[in-house]
């Protein structure tokens, strides 16, 4: 007869963690079945990372189901524990592990239970346990990701294929001019807020270089020759509009709490007590065009709220309400420019990597992810160099994951072809501006341009024309008073460029640059019509397109996004941080939401799976 302490001291000392789940259910399976149980593993998920345990005993119809799970939360570091997280030593008659009451005791107990009846005979009926290696199947950034491993204790290595780090958050130089290549500006970055307390968590928010943009007026809207400002601050906000709707006060708070509730899914009230995000999936569920229509009847003010759509890879028949309003949110809580590049947040994760001795790696493209034996050993770096990891965090696209990824029997074919299915967004040409020195005043917001009839981007009516656009101003420690690059930002698909699609960066041909300078000519023919010349002003031009960010940052046609979130099914265009594979993780924009504050979010859903989402948001919480 199986003694209940025992057993639990045996299940805890499995650590269970991070994927490593198949020698628990090897050991259950063989006792159970020693004991007459009738055991099998189900594959239950099509996306799931690991098998489900089913033993059943008894006759008859009915029963009794006992259901639980024998994964666990990291332990961190292990130097933590008194009497170490896995020993299952009895201490003042106290069992004390990591594990022990989430949920591996209660396990014990009803497996021992079940077993106590049939060695007894006395089993009436059906008796089930249902054990996953997986409490959280449907759970809803590489640097962020290492940063926040290894502060907590992991062994990490971070990989990137490029020269510079950072994706996104990345800033190159053009004759000694820093170009911000994709955060143009950052929200909810006061004192308090969640990207702010992100930030604290990593240890880098006092030393980044950052400028609040103007209270009045962080972004400005250009619509049918009218200018009309978002304000920072929800007052300030529906005040500020309401000068040019003035019969529209009520719509617009309307409007602003519907915008806070989504705001208010992540907080760091929420995480200090111990979730990163509540569940929002009705604003998933919700077209934010739709929204905004039923808000207000005014077709002009419709167009206003939607006016920087571009932020998010807007698209009116298919954008959720939960992009609009976790990205607007963000900005009227606190809105900021980071000065002098983007590029430091990259810089100052790279040195939390080092401090909490990690590895950084440039040059070091993943060709290869490993498996074998059904688990990921490693990857192949620039085709040729093996690194060994225990686990794997991909940062890439899913569709581009899964061609480097080993064939395998884990990965099944109907979750191949999901990936491969699903739309990305549009991608983004962007004009840079430089312009002579001293000659064009900086401006401290973000203006957003938009042809006379809609703000919502529409390839199909104005195929190759610039009907929107987004002019941000760098900001820079050597001069605060005159812009030194302005960047000029209007959406673009790949098949735009399909004469190119089969170049390399450096290696497109002249009627690749001619196409460039076109485009680029087109753009300042736009503004132009906006009332905005500042042909006179600039030194040099220079520009990047789709393919640049298919070619850099690895994503698929080139979107500047990601994987589309349709309201009309957005559960489609989710892809779980865990992968079928136990020890293959995903991270990213393409996963939840993109943006700085939506890769965080997501680094840190990643991360949860190694040390447990309530440990890691009461950390950050609490930074």
């Amino acid at each position: 007869m199986t003694d209940v302490i025992q057993l639990a001291q045996k299940l805890v000392r499995f650590q269970s963690f991070g994927g490593q789940i198949e020698p628990v259910f090897d050991y259950l399976h063989a006792a159970l079945s020693g004991h007459g149980f009738n055991v099998r593993l189900l594959d239950c998920t099509e996306a799931g990372p690991s098998p489900v345990l089913y033993a059943a005993a008894g006759e008859g119809k009915g029963g009794l189901l006992f259901a639980g799970h024998l994964d666990v939360a990291s332990p961190g570091t292990e130097a933590d524990w008194k009497n170490g997280a896995f020993a299952g030593e009895i201490k003042n008659g106290s069992l004390c592990a990591r594990g022990i009451c989430e949920m591996k005791g209660a396990v014990a107990a009803f497996v021992g239970a079940c077993e106590q009846l049939l060695s007894a005979g006395e089993l009436r009926g059906r008796v089930g346990i249902l054990l996953s290696g997986d409490e959280e199947n449907s759970v809803p950034r590489g640097l962020e990701c290492g940063a926040i491993l290894s502060k907590e204790g992991f062994n990490v290595c971070v990989v990137e294929k490029n020269a510079q780090f950072g994706g996104c958050f990345q800033t190159y130089q053009r004759k000694g001019h820093l170009l911000d290549t994709g955060i143009h500006y950052v929200g909810s970055l006061d004192e308090g807020q969640v990207m702010n307390q992100y930030f604290r968590y990593f240890g880098i928010m006092d030393k980044l270089k950052i400028k609040r943009l103007d209270d009045a007026a962080f972004d400005t809207i250009y619509y049918k020759g009218k200018t009309y400002d978002y304000a920072m601050g929800y007052p300030q906000f529906i005040e500020t509009i309401c000068r040019s709707f003035p019969h529209e006060k009520e719509n617009l708070k309307c409007y602003a709490e519907q915008l806070q509730a989504v705001g208010n899914l992540i907080s760091v009230d929420h995480l200090k007590q111990g979730t990163l995000a509540l569940e929002g999936m009705k604003y998933f569920c919700t077209s934010a065009a739709h929204l905004i229509a039923d808000i207000t009847p005014d077709p002009a003010l419709r167009n206003v709220l939607a006016g920087s759509a571009l932020l998010y890879g807007g698209l009116k028949d298919v954008s959720t309400f939960y992009q609009h309003a976790m990205i607007n949110h963000s900005y009227i809580e606190g809105a900021y420019r980071f000065v002098d590049g983007s590029m430091q947040v990259s810089l100052e994760l790279i040195n939390v990597i080092r401090a909490n001795g990690g590895t950084v790696l440039n040059n070091s493209e993943a060709t290869r992810i490993i498996v074998e034996n059904e688990k990921v050993q490693g990857v192949i770096i620039n085709g040729e160099e093996r690194l060994e990891s225990d686990f794997v965090i991909s940062n890439m696209h899913p569709q581009r994951t899964l061609e480097i990824l080993d064939k395998n029997r884990s990965i099944k074919n109907a979750y191949i072809s999901r990936i491969r299915s699903l739309e990305n967004t549009y991608g983004i040409f962007t004009l840079y501006l430089v312009m002579k020195k001293k000659s064009t005043p900086y401006q401290n917001r973000n203006l957003y341009l938009h042809a006379n009839n809609k703000v919502w981007y529409d390839k199909l009516l104005y195929p190759g024309r610039t009907t929107n656009c987004m002019i941000s101003m760098q900001a820079s420690s050597e001069d605060s008073q005159y812009a030194s690059v302005i960047s000029i930002l209007t959406p673009m698909y790949i098949d735009e460029l399909s004469a190119w699609k089969d170049t390399t960066p450096e290696h497109r041909g002249e009627d690749y640059q001619s196409f460039k300078k076109e485009k680029a000519e087109q753009i300042l023919r736009f503004i132009r019509g906006h009332g905005i010349d500042l042909s006179e002003n600039i030194e040099e031009m220079y520009t990047t397109t789709p393919l640049s960010y298919r070619d850099y940052t690895g994503t698929v046609d080139g979107s500047a996004y990601g994987i589309i979130k349709d309201y009309k099914c957005p559960q489609i265009g989710f892809v779980s941080t865990r992968s079928r594979l136990g020890n293959l993780f995903l991270t990213g924009q393409n996963l939840n939401v993109h943006g700085a504050l939506g890769v965080t979010l997501t680094a840190m859903l990643t991360c949860a799976e190694f040390v447990g989402q309530e440990y890691l948001a009461k950390k950050v919480g609490n930074a």
